[in-house]
């Protein structure tokens, strides 16, 4: 039977029991802060994390983990790239996860926006090797040597800040539409054409207007150095995958600090199904031709929560270059930097240049 207890005297003491103080271990797939010792166990929240907050513009109150110095977790800065992260207990490396820097890491203080949720690990150590391994040979435009030369500087997993956001968007659109018509459909619509017209087809201009108005869910990063589009080709996060927030799953991994505001986020989410929209609106346009496209997105009932989501970074080089690839922590997708061979670049030219020569020799 579990102790269902709360586990946050365990974190305080660097995940030692508070019944015999020895080390604790973190079994992710059940869960469970367990002793080795004497058999003391904690179940983590595994329910899906129901906490939504209103978006007003404001900023949510500071975290009471990190109130005062010397309160919470222990934080450090690297001096090289800026990403704040929360140490693992046992750490010993002080080197930053994305830039590989050798710069001294300083204690970081001040006040955080407080967790709502997590997306634990699924995968380990091992088997996000594996995957990589399998990306970098699946390379196509890559160097032939590239998964044999390659050298893996760093492989080591880390919690990513995100805001989760739920929003109701409505994008309003507006162009001028070209449509070609003919004299007789110009005479059959009852539409007067300028005196001397020669009765050739001409381009009538018309306004034309539309609305989507649709709920979204979508994910902001929160990171100094991972950026939105990167989880976005991992695959991203559902909502659904959220669960409650519990430092213990720190145990295992170290954890990136927010340095993106809510406010900031929300902009940067205005900005990008804004764009989303615009291409979905302008593709929709059936007439032959169009112009003075413009569209304008508003976030309507915003609501945001603020979650970590498990990423492995790989660090590798190939010569004299050092390239960096992401794994996600819970599906495996893999997305990163790799080296192009001139070679095969110049044979793809090669060949659609003899391809379009064929073609233009065969109905020329």
């Amino acid at each position: 039977m579990h102790h269902l207890v709360d586990a946050s005297g365990w974190i305080a003491r660097a995940l030692r029991c508070p019944d015999c103080s020895a080390p604790v271990v973190l079994d992710e797939a059940a869960a469970l802060l367990g002793c080795s010792h004497c058999g003391y166990r904690t179940e983590l929240p595994r329910g899906e994390a129901i906490v939504w907050h209103d978006f007003d513009g404001r900023e949510r109150p500071a975290s009471p983990d990190r109130a005062e110095e010397g309160d919470g977790p222990v934080t450090l800065s690297c001096a090289h790239c800026g990403a704040v992260v929360i140490r693992r207990p046992g750490a010993l490396a002080l080197h930053c996860h994305y830039c590989l820097s050798n710069l001294a890491l300083e204690p970081t203080t001040g006040r955080m926006e407080a967790f709502d949720g997590i997306v634990p690990f699924l995968l380990d150590g091992r088997t996000a090797r594996q995957k990589f391994a399998g990306w970098l040979g699946a390379a196509w435009f890559a160097p032939g040597d590239l998964a044999r030369a390659a050298r893996v500087e760093e492989l080591d997993s880390i919690y990513v800040p995100c805001h989760f956001w739920r929003a109701q968007a409505k994008t309003s659109w507006s162009a001028r539409v070209g449509i070609l018509t003919t004299a007789a459909e110009d005479a059959a619509a009852g539409r007067a054409r300028p005196s001397g017209d020669p009765g050739h087809v001409r381009t009538r201009w018309e306004d034309q207007r539309g609305v989507i108005d649709e709920p979204i869910h979508e994910l902001e990063s929160a990171s100094r150095v991972v950026a939105t589009q990167e989880l976005l080709e991992l695959g991203g996060f559902a909502a659904a995958v959220v669960v409650g927030y519990h430092q213990g799953y720190l145990g295992s991994h170290d954890a990136e600090l927010p340095v993106v505001s809510q406010g900031e986020s929300h902009a940067r989410l205005r900005a990008r199904i804004e764009r989303l929209r615009a291409d979905r609106a302008e593709s929709s346009i059936e007439a032959e031709r169009h112009k003075d496209f413009r569209s304008e997105t508003e976030l309507e009932r915003s609501q945001v929560r603020l979650a970590l989501v498990p990423l492995y970074v790989v660090a590798y080089r190939y010569q004299k270059d050092v390239f960096r690839v992401l794994v996600h922590g819970a599906s495996g997708t893999v997305t990163g930097d790799h080296p192009v061979s001139p070679w095969k670049v110049g044979f793809l030219v090669a060949c659609l240049l003899a391809v379009g020569l064929a073609l233009l020799a065969a109905f020329g």
